[in-house]
């Protein structure tokens, strides 16, 4: 197998969990050109793993029981999955589900964070393939909420992270997360322009042309929530919502990323 080039305490997985399974396998399959495979599970339902040509990028499973709402989870490769939960119920966050074992794959936990964000951590088991991702792969995860010290404290304490602050001009301060000197995430503050919109992690997918993509989403039947735009030495991006309801983010790299 390739070598191990996860970071630790970085993200390793991305997992749709729709209200409409079919609807969101036809929506990302037509997208970005996806596969599927599905795996058995035992006594559970089939789980169905995205495939970038021979690589498995990420999960689609049914929305958890009592979940409302469609969404992209990201899992975060940790040491310890049983300590990371418990380190998570004391900063103030919830255990959803888990710690389980995922046979031949490692051991996690669905957590949320106290404003309500939601996030999984897991161990992973033996060597796994990672590195650059490939075109139409998650590329980053960044968390939008309403108390950026509040969740400052909290990741760091819970995931290891540090952070450092970058100044995005007009569009305000940026935070990023760090595992060790890896960049692995971000953080924005939300402002009162966002309403009612709840805490959530954002994922980011990497296009080759923003605008061509947030076009062909929208004929998919996707949702325009952020017109595509540039944001200087980062990329281009655009925000969309899918068929199912799932909130995620679409993004040309710049040449020099």
């Amino acid at each position: 197998m390739a070598e191990n080039k996860y970071t630790l305490k970085g993200f390793c997985w991305m997992e749709l969990q729709s209200t409409d399974e079919a609807k969101a396998k036809a929506f990302y399959t037509a997208l970005f050109d996806w596969g599927t495979h599905e795996m058995g599970m035992e006594g559970q339902p089939p789980y169905t793993v995205w495939m970038n040509g021979e690589a498995g990028i990420g999960g689609l499973c049914a929305a958890m029981q009592g979940q409302s709402r469609s969404q992209w989870l990201p899992y975060v490769y940790v040491e310890d999955a049983d300590a990371c939960a418990e380190r998570a119920k004391k900063a103030g966050g919830q255990v959803l589900f888990g710690p389980a074992d995922i046979p031949g794959t490692g051991r996690f936990a669905m957590l949320q964070d106290p404003e309500g964000a939601q996030f999984a951590c897991i161990r992973l088991d033996g060597e796994n393939h990672g590195g650059i991702p490939p075109l139409h792969s998650h590329c980053w995860s960044e968390i939008n909420c309403k108390d950026a010290a509040a969740a400052k404290a909290f990741y760091t304490e819970v995931i290891g992270w540090t952070t450092s602050e970058q100044d995005m001009g007009e569009m305000g301060t940026y935070t990023m997360f760090h595992a060790g000197e890896a960049a692995v995430g971000g953080m924005i503050q939300m402002t009162a322009e966002w309403g009612e919109t709840p805490a959530h992690w954002m994922s980011y997918f990497t296009v080759a042309d923003c605008d061509a993509a947030v076009k062909k989403a929208q004929g998919l039947g996707a949702e325009l929530c952020h017109p595509a735009m540039d944001i200087p030495g980062v990329g281009r991006m655009a925000v969309l919502t899918d068929p199912a309801g799932a909130v995620f983010s679409v993004i040309r790299m710049a040449e020099n990323q």
